[in-house]
Protein backbone atom coordinates (compact mmCIF):
# COMPACT_ATOMS: atom_id res chain seq x y z
CA UNK A 1 0.00 0.00 0.00
CA UNK A 2 1.33 3.56 -0.97
CA UNK A 3 1.38 6.69 1.17
CA UNK A 4 -0.30 10.02 -0.43
CA UNK A 5 1.51 12.82 1.57
CA UNK A 6 -0.67 16.56 2.15
CA UNK A 7 0.74 19.64 3.04
CA UNK A 8 -1.74 21.42 6.00
CA UNK A 9 -1.52 24.91 7.12
CA UNK A 10 -5.29 24.96 7.62
CA UNK A 11 -6.14 27.07 4.95
CA UNK A 12 -9.52 26.67 2.66
CA UNK A 13 -7.10 25.21 -0.23
CA UNK A 14 -5.46 23.07 2.23
CA UNK A 15 -9.24 21.76 3.17
CA UNK A 16 -9.11 21.23 -0.42
CA UNK A 17 -6.17 19.43 -0.99
CA UNK A 18 -6.90 17.20 1.57
CA UNK A 19 -10.12 16.04 0.04
CA UNK A 20 -8.66 15.58 -2.95
CA UNK A 21 -5.60 13.17 -1.19
CA UNK A 22 -8.42 11.16 0.61
CA UNK A 23 -10.54 10.93 -2.71
CA UNK A 24 -7.34 9.84 -4.33
CA UNK A 25 -6.22 7.16 -1.28
CA UNK A 26 -9.45 5.67 -2.02
CA UNK A 27 -8.46 5.11 -6.24
CA UNK A 28 -5.11 3.64 -4.84
CA UNK A 29 -5.77 1.43 -1.94
CA UNK A 30 -2.96 4.49 -0.11
CA UNK A 31 -2.57 5.75 3.13
CA UNK A 32 -2.48 9.21 3.76
CA UNK A 33 -0.05 11.14 5.80
CA UNK A 34 -1.10 14.74 6.88
CA UNK A 35 1.90 17.26 7.31
CA UNK A 36 1.65 20.76 9.25
CA UNK A 37 4.77 22.63 10.23
CA UNK A 38 5.11 25.57 12.62
CA UNK A 39 8.26 28.15 12.66
CA UNK A 40 8.59 31.25 15.27
CA UNK A 41 8.50 34.22 13.17
CA UNK A 42 10.83 36.60 12.32
CA UNK A 43 9.70 39.81 13.75
CA UNK A 44 9.76 37.36 17.59
CA UNK A 45 13.36 36.61 16.98
CA UNK A 46 14.54 40.53 16.46
CA UNK A 47 16.03 42.20 19.28
CA UNK A 48 14.84 45.51 20.57
CA UNK A 49 11.03 46.90 20.42
CA UNK A 50 10.89 44.83 17.20
CA UNK A 51 11.04 41.66 19.06
CA UNK A 52 9.40 39.42 21.37
CA UNK A 53 9.19 36.34 23.83
CA UNK A 54 8.36 33.52 21.91
CA UNK A 55 6.77 30.44 23.83
CA UNK A 56 9.07 27.39 24.38
CA UNK A 57 8.99 24.78 21.42
CA UNK A 58 7.37 22.36 23.01
CA UNK A 59 4.31 24.47 23.77
CA UNK A 60 4.50 25.34 20.22
CA UNK A 61 4.54 21.69 19.18
CA UNK A 62 2.03 21.17 21.06
CA UNK A 63 -0.38 23.80 20.25
CA UNK A 64 0.15 22.99 16.37
CA UNK A 65 -0.64 19.14 17.09
CA UNK A 66 -3.85 19.84 19.33
CA UNK A 67 -4.82 22.33 16.40
CA UNK A 68 -4.01 20.00 13.89
CA UNK A 69 -6.22 16.95 15.76
CA UNK A 70 -9.38 19.01 16.24
CA UNK A 71 -9.23 19.95 12.63
CA UNK A 72 -8.95 16.46 11.52
CA UNK A 73 -11.58 15.22 13.79
CA UNK A 74 -14.04 17.07 11.58
CA UNK A 75 -12.88 15.71 8.34
CA UNK A 76 -14.68 12.33 6.82
CA UNK A 77 -12.28 9.95 5.64
CA UNK A 78 -13.53 7.36 3.37
CA UNK A 79 -13.88 4.06 4.29
CA UNK A 80 -10.47 1.87 3.53
CA UNK A 81 -8.13 4.36 3.66
CA UNK A 82 -5.62 5.09 7.13
CA UNK A 83 -4.04 7.24 7.99
CA UNK A 84 -1.31 9.52 10.08
CA UNK A 85 -1.06 13.07 11.15
CA UNK A 86 2.57 14.39 11.58
CA UNK A 87 3.56 18.12 13.22
CA UNK A 88 7.29 19.27 12.19
CA UNK A 89 8.84 22.68 13.37
CA UNK A 90 10.88 24.52 10.54
CA UNK A 91 10.15 25.03 6.71
CA UNK A 92 6.93 23.47 4.92
CA UNK A 93 8.94 22.75 1.69
CA UNK A 94 11.96 20.98 3.93
CA UNK A 95 9.49 18.99 6.33
CA UNK A 96 7.43 17.94 3.01
CA UNK A 97 9.84 17.14 0.92
CA UNK A 98 11.35 14.41 3.83
CA UNK A 99 7.95 13.12 4.41
CA UNK A 100 7.42 12.37 0.51
CA UNK A 101 10.32 10.05 0.56
CA UNK A 102 8.85 6.90 -1.03
CA UNK A 103 5.15 8.36 -1.20
CA UNK A 104 3.27 7.55 -3.99
CA UNK A 105 2.04 11.64 -4.29
CA UNK A 106 2.49 14.64 -2.55
CA UNK A 107 -0.27 17.20 -2.57
CA UNK A 108 -0.09 20.87 -1.41
CA UNK A 109 -3.37 23.47 -1.69
CA UNK A 110 -3.09 26.44 -3.57
CA UNK A 111 -1.92 29.89 -1.77
CA UNK A 112 -1.99 28.88 1.48
CA UNK A 113 -0.44 30.69 4.36
CA UNK A 114 2.65 29.43 3.74
CA UNK A 115 4.97 30.07 0.62
CA UNK A 116 3.19 27.62 -2.08
CA UNK A 117 2.44 30.19 -4.82
CA UNK A 118 0.39 28.24 -7.50
CA UNK A 119 -2.15 25.90 -7.82
CA UNK A 120 -2.58 22.15 -6.26
CA UNK A 121 0.37 20.61 -7.27
CA UNK A 122 -0.11 16.71 -7.29
CA UNK A 123 3.38 15.50 -7.38
CA UNK A 124 3.87 11.72 -8.52
CA UNK A 125 7.73 11.65 -7.67
CA UNK A 126 8.19 13.76 -4.66
CA UNK A 127 11.44 11.99 -3.65
CA UNK A 128 13.23 13.63 -6.47
CA UNK A 129 14.42 16.70 -6.97
CA UNK A 130 12.83 17.40 -9.98
CA UNK A 131 9.24 15.26 -10.94
CA UNK A 132 8.93 14.56 -14.69
CA UNK A 133 5.53 13.37 -14.16
CA UNK A 134 3.53 15.65 -12.41
CA UNK A 135 -0.43 16.97 -12.29
CA UNK A 136 -1.69 20.17 -11.09
CA UNK A 137 -5.38 20.80 -10.72
CA UNK A 138 -6.86 24.14 -10.68
CA UNK A 139 -8.97 25.27 -8.34
CA UNK A 140 -11.22 26.80 -10.74
CA UNK A 141 -11.26 25.15 -13.57
CA UNK A 142 -10.97 22.04 -11.88
CA UNK A 143 -9.61 19.99 -14.48
CA UNK A 144 -6.40 18.28 -14.24
CA UNK A 145 -3.29 19.03 -16.73
CA UNK A 146 0.38 17.67 -17.07
CA UNK A 147 2.98 19.50 -15.97
CA UNK A 148 6.33 18.85 -16.77
CA UNK A 149 8.13 21.27 -14.33
CA UNK A 150 7.53 20.26 -10.51
CA UNK A 151 10.69 20.78 -8.50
Amino acid sequence: MGTIVVGFDGSENAHAALAWALDEAVRRQASVRVVQTWAYPVSAMAPGPFGGAVPPADLMQGATVGALASTLDDVIVPAGVTGESVVREGSAAAALCEEAAGAELLVVGARGHGGFVGLLVVCTRPHRSACVNCFYRCDVCARLRQRADCA
